[in-house]
């Protein structure tokens, strides 16, 4: 028979991996850089087209936009006095699509159940 440690035995240790994991998708978890994300679809954006599309001044804007930068989600240049950004790899995209596939389409459906 197969003997089976118990929970109280195994340990679990969370490793810089996982903050790192985490920061992506706190990153993620914004209302305003998802609009920033889905704005920077159509292709780079200077800092000053960013701020002019939301409605937020432009220090919060440049904060989100670092936030992203940060996390290796947004790629900058500086040309002269501006700042352009675009997004690093498309795929992100694909990351935002799976978590509304898993949570919000489930959600929807219970509430219209209800």
């Amino acid at each position: 028979m197969p003997q089976h440690k118990s929970a109280e035995a195994e340990t679990f240790e969370i490793t810089r991996l996982h903050h790192l994991r985490a920061k992506i998708f706190q990153a993620l978890a914004d209302p305003v850089r998802l609009g920033i994300l889905d704005f920077l679809k159509a292709g780079e954006k200077c800092v000053c087209e960013i701020v002019a599309a939301f409605p937020r001044r432009q220090p919060t804007i440049s904060k989100h936009l670092s936030t992203l930068y940060e996390v290796g989600i947004l790629d900058k240049r500086v040309e002269g006095r501006s700042v352009y950004y675009r997004v690093r790899d498309q795929r992100i995209y694909e990351v935002i699509k799976v978590a509304e596939e898993i949570t919000i389409k489930p959600l929807l459906e219970v509430a219209e159940k209800l």
